[in-house]
Formats: C-alpha cells, sequence, structure tokens
C-alpha cells in the first residue's frame, strides 16, 4: 500500500477532489497485459529545493507533496501525475503543495509544468530543451533573444497569470482592418477579440495569416507582432516589412529522444512562451498581435489526456460534466487572454485550427440526396432512438429532419450530438470528441473563417465559405444602456458597415437554397430569383483576391456596391466575376483609378456615402460594363 502525505490533505477541498487515506500501487494493473507502461512506485516528499529521484517518482520544485507518476515521456509531451491525498502519519507544520497551472515538478532529470486537469490526473508538459528544437526570430528584445529556447519563468509565468476579467476590459471602440475582403466584411475583427481560422488541410489557412500580418505590419497597426509556427512549410513574411524588435516569430519542431514519431502535445512549452511575449506587451500598455499558426499542441495535448485518464478508470466513461469543465477551462485559458484592456494595451490573437468539423454548419456539407453504393450512405437513425436526450438536442434533432437531413453518424458528429449507445464504434467516437473539441474553441472565441478545401484546390484565395464564416464583432454595445456613454456597436467604416450589413446573410441563405422545397414559378418571381443569385455569385467573386493584393475600406466598399448594382446582369456570368475578381488587381477597380479615382476618394472621406457619390459611382459602373460589351462585340 501507497501511503502518501499528511500535508496535503487540506488541499484537496478546494480543488474538489475526493480522497481516501491510501492508494495502492495498482500491482495488478501492472501484470495485466496491456500497451501502456504505468509507472508506479512508493511516495516522495519534496522540500524547497530541486533534487532527482527515481525514475517512478516526481519531485516537486517547491512545497510538500506526495506523487507518482502515473505515464508519461518527454516524446509524449505530457506527464500523467497523481493527486495528493492525506496520510495518517500526522500533521505536517511544512507548506503543502497545491497542484495547478504553472506548478514545477521534476521528474527523470526532466522539469516539466503542470498545464490542466483531466478527472483526478495532472498533466504537466516537459520544459527540457530536448523536447523541441525552438529558435526565436527578430525577438531580441524578449528572454532568449535571437537563437533562444523556451525559458521556464516566461512559461510559467504565463501559465499562473490570471486572464482578465470583465470589469478590467474595455468595450470594444476600434476594428482591425485586414486587407482581406472576406475577413472584413464576413467576419470582421476587434482589438482585442480572438479569431478562429478553420479547414482542411492546403486550404489557404497559413497564407491568409501571413495576409494579415504583412498587411497590420504595413499600417503599424500593433506595437508587437508574434508568430508561433511549427510547419517548416508555412508561409514567410515578406522581409521588407520586417522592424526590429515588432514582428517576433518562433519556429518550433518536436525532437524525439527514441526514434519514435514526438507528440504535438510537446510543443505546449514554447506554445505559452509565444503567449507570454504577446502578453508582456498588454501589460506594458502595448499594442499587440499574435497569431497562432497550428493549435494542434493544446489539442493533441487533451485528447491524449483524455485517453490517458479513460484508460487508467479501465475504459470507463469519464464525468461528462466534469470534463466538459476542464475542458473549457483549459481551452478558454488560451483565447480569454485576447483582451483590450482599460487600463493597459491589448492583445488580439488569430489562431489556425486544421479541422472540417466546423465546415458543418453549412448544411449541404452534411445534407447530401445522392445515395449511390460509391458513397456508402449510413443507414440513417430515427428520432425514437434519442429518447431521453436534453431537451436542447432533441430540437435540433426535429429541425434537422424536418429539412430532409438524415440523422446519419457522419451528421450527428458534425453537430456534436453522441449517436445512440449501441453504435458508438472508437472511430465514431473519436470523430465526435473532435467535433465537441471544435464546437468548444467556437463559442469561446470572437468569431471564425471556416475555408472550403475544394474552393482552395480550385486556385481561389481566400476559399471561405460564407455561411460558416461569422464574428462576434460590437457586441457589449451600450447603446440601450442607461446613463452609459454610448458605444458604438460596429466600428468599421460607415460606408463599409453599412454596404457588409445584410451580405452575410445574404449568402448563407443563398448557400441553403438547395433546401427550399420544389417551387412553380414564373415570370417575374423566377427572373427575380435568378438576378438575385447571379448578384450573389458576383459578390462571392469580388470577395476573392491574389495574396499581398490586400485592400482599402474604400475599395471594398466600390466592389461590393457593383457587385451589388445588378449592372453586371447583362454580363456572362463568368465575364462578370473575372471583372471582379482580384483584389487591387481586379479590372474594375484598376478601371475606377484611371477614370474616375474621385470616386474613390470620395468614398473613404466621407464619413456616410452622399446620393451624389453614390450616383458617380453608379455611372461609372454602367459605363464600365457598356464598355466591356463594346470591347466584346468589336
Amino acid at each position: 500500500m501507497l501511503r502518501v502525505s499528511q500535508s496535503c490533505y487540506a488541499s484537496l477541498p478546494s480543488l474538489g477532489m475526493r480522497h481516501t487515506r491510501s492508494l495502492f500501487c495498482l500491482p495488478q494493473s501492472c501484470a495485466r497485459p496491456s500497451s501502456i507502461s504505468w509507472r508506479c512506485g512508493a511516495f516522495i516528499n519534496a522540500g524547497g529545493i530541486r533534487h532527482i529521484a527515481a525514475s517512478n517518482h516526481v519531485n516537486t520544485i517547491a512545497g510538500v507533496g506526495s506523487f507518482t507518476a502515473l505515464r508519461g515521456s518527454a516524446d509524449e509531451g505530457l506527464l500523467m501525475l497523481t493527486i495528493p491525498v492525506r496520510a495518517s502519519d500526522g500533521a505536517s507544520t511544512e507548506k503543502p503543495l497545491v497542484l495547478g497551472r504553472g506548478t514545477l515538478v521534476e521528474h527523470e532529470g526532466v522539469t516539466w509544468a503542470c498545464i490542466f486537469q483531466v478527472s483526478n490526473y495532472w498533466f504537466a508538459t516537459p520544459l527540457d530543451k530536448d523536447a523541441q528544437a525552438a529558435r526565436w526570430f527578430g525577438n531580441h528584445g524578449e528572454p532568449g533573444g535571437e537563437a533562444g529556447v523556451t525559458t521556464y519563468d516566461a512559461v510559467v509565468g504565463c501559465l499562473t497569470r490570471a486572464t482578465p476579467t470583465q470589469a478590467e476590459r474595455a468595450q470594444l471602440q476600434e476594428g482591425i482592418l485586414t486587407g482581406v475582403a472576406a475577413v472584413d466584411v464576413l467576419a470582421p475583427i476587434g482589438r482585442g477579440q480572438s479569431m478562429l481560422l478553420c479547414g482542411p488541410r492546403e486550404s489557404g489557412k497559413s497564407a491568409l495569416a501571413c495576409e494579415i500580418i504583412e498587411q497590420v505590419l504595413t499600417l503599424d497597426l500593433f506595437d508587437k507582432v508574434v508568430r508561433f509556427c511549427t510547419d517548416p512549410c508555412a508561409p514567410l513574411i515578406d522581409s521588407s516589412l520586417q522592424r526590429p524588435n515588432v514582428l517576433a516569430e518562433l519556429w518550433v519542431t518536436p525532437c524525439s529522444k527514441g526514434g519514435a514519431s514526438p507528440s504535438a502535445a510537446c510543443l505546449l512549452g514554447s506554445f505559452f512562451d509565444a503567449i507570454a511575449v504577446a502578453e508582456a506587451s498588454r501589460e506594458s500598455d502595448k499594442h499587440s498581435l499574435i497569431v497562432l499558426d497550428t493549435l494542434a499542441p493544446i489539442i493533441s495535448a487533451w485528447e491524449l489526456a483524455v485517453h490517458w485518464a479513460q484508460q487508467m478508470e479501465d475504459g470507463k466513461p469519464l464525468d461528462s460534466d466534469l470534463l466538459s469543465s476542464q475542458r473549457r477551462v483549459f481551452f478558454s485559458n488560451i483565447f480569454e487572454r485576447a483582451a483590450s484592456l482599460k487600463n493597459g494595451g491589448s492583445l488580439t490573437m488569430f489562431a489556425v485550427v486544421e479541422t472540417d468539423a466546423l465546415a458543418a454548419i453549412k448544411m449541404d456539407a452534411i445534407a447530401s440526396n445522392d445515395h449511390g453504393p460509391e458513397h456508402q450512405v449510413e443507414k440513417p437513425f430515427t428520432l425514437d432512438e434519442f429518447v431521453g436526450r436534453k431537451a436542447s438536442d432533441l430540437e435540433r434533432l426535429q429541425k434537422l429532419a424536418d429539412r430532409g437531413v438524415a440523422l446519419t453518424p457522419k451528421t450527428l458528429a458534425a453537430i456534436g450530438i453522441r449517436p445512440p449507445e449501441c453504435v458508438g464504434s472508437a472511430e465514431s467516437n473519436l470523430t465526435l470528441r473532435h467535433s465537441v473539441e471544435m464546437r468548444e474553441l467556437q463559442s469561446i472565441s470572437d468569431g471564425q473563417v471556416v475555408f472550403d478545401g475544394a474552393m482552395a484546390a480550385a486556385g481561389a484565395f481566400p476559399a471561405v465559405v460564407p455561411g460558416a464564416t461569422f464574428s462576434r464583432f460590437g457586441l457589449g454595445s451600450t447603446e440601450n444602456t442607461q446613463n452609459v456613454k454610448l458605444v458604438k456597436r460596429d466600428v468599421r467604416p460607415a460606408a463599409l458597415q453599412a454596404v457588409a450589413a445584410h451580405l452575410r446573410g445574404d449568402l448563407a441563405l443563398e448557400g441553403d437554397k438547395q433546401f427550399l422545397p420544389p417551387s412553380e414559378m414564373a415570370g417575374e418571381a423566377a427572373a427575380a430569383d435568378a438576378a438575385q443569385s447571379a448578384r450573389m455569385d458576383a459578390v462571392r467573386a469580388a470577395l476573392l483576391q491574389q495574396r499581398r493584393t490586400s485592400l482599402q475600406a474604400e475599395e471594398i466598399v466600390a466592389l461590393l456596391l457593383a457587385a451589388c448594382s445588378g449592372a453586371f446582369d447583362t454580363l456572362p456570368p463568368d465575364k462578370a466575376k473575372m471583372l471582379l475578381r482580384g483584389g487591387q488587381q481586379s479590372p474594375f477597380l484598376q478601371y475606377l483609378y484611371s477614370s474616375t479615382p474621385q470616386v474613390l476618394k470620395k468614398l473613404r472621406e466621407e464619413e456616410r456615402i452622399s446620393v451624389a457619390t453614390a450616383r458617380e459611382l453608379d455611372v461609372a459602373v454602367r459605363l464600365f460594363v457598356e464598355l466591356q460589351k463594346t470591347s466584346a462585340n468589336s
């Protein structure tokens, strides 16, 4: 029997943990055939000094506690720790150890930092330089310098620093113009907010992130720009835009000691190191932007920890409510660092996620009328098989069924609802957990840009799905609050705000038109419907641009007004799209700059578009279309 220190007993109620007077060393578990190498042993009391003990024990850097390392290695990127419990050997006068974020322990000669909790276990990440190859570029003024590695102090300080409270946060008062029309129209972001860039592999997520970095560097919108990247093939930032001590890029790759493929979880130390640099700028009353080119470290670490915890419980399901709460605490501790402080600076965050889960918001991704054998359509469930589920889940399922969406395992995984127990395979459960994790990230962040792999493969940039892309830009307005100074709900330029106000809804409705019941529309109704579809196609084309062709607000306004005007209806659809597509290099914008530049100047200077300016733009649009017709007929 393994007995543990009395001094840790008092810390358990505050952690919400159950306690016993003894722990077993699990000799039966060790004797069973298993692919898991469980590490069990006698307890250790560690004081306020650093020392190393046997490989199956854990030493604390400070405090007194008794721990056992159940499983973990630097290659796996996690160390699984037991929770200290009370022994019956009398009270101790020494300082008890309480595990929490940032607690340092030593195990097998490696220093680990506790990151998060799953069920009754804490998980730590290695801070050893051999666990990863990390190099800062352009970060001369920060700890570690030009070629520094992850520093203990920076990571621990980041982990133990509380996220800003609601009372410390300022109201949204300033927008960030990214220069990417699809983002500024469909998912605008304000200073101090967070945004997800979601999509499958090679769909243009990192390329868009680089576009945004280059735009904010060009306009000098931030005092510090931090980029965390793990892909050696990721797009590079234009070197001509780099300024001393502004852009800091942390390039990091996992290193394996034993030849096995290392887990992304071992990069958690560097992940928080990058966040620490951005936070330091925010706490110095400056404005910082951090671009996390991947969230794989936190997602991989969480999934691996849940897997280990379930195996430790002999495969029994973990408490779903506790697991949901712990997952939200872990993820929100990262995204809630994005904030604009009343008495300080700001931190704005973009995070890239490789996933197909959020694309399911676009309903045609999970509803298909093609039931050919090549598609291997799974047998759908009936609503009766979900009796006893939460009322909210039943309501969502009913709405899907009413729209003709088959309740297949793929559909359920996409919307984050567990299928009936009798069909829960390991693969479907893993897919469901991933979908739930993505929904959690979606609920915590301030918005998302969803990418389509097929569009990207066809050469579209940015390959954004309008119906699934949105943001909470401007939420929290004081417009209807008494005795509070009025704060504008949308702080984009007024002209862009007015033009973009209803476009996202119109584009989303156009994407879902296949769900409309068959109709016998004819005459004017059919013509109006076709004209609306043609104009939405033109708007989608206007949202496409080439790389490094960033747009100003007045240019986006001119493109969108032209696309919605109906003037391009008389041209062949492909011709109309070609004239509007391309950002600053689009033929239409090139025409405006060469023939009527005063229109763009007025759009930029006027707080609200005047009738005279709108008429002048309309004349320029229609003249441009007529010139295209003449050119085609000559």
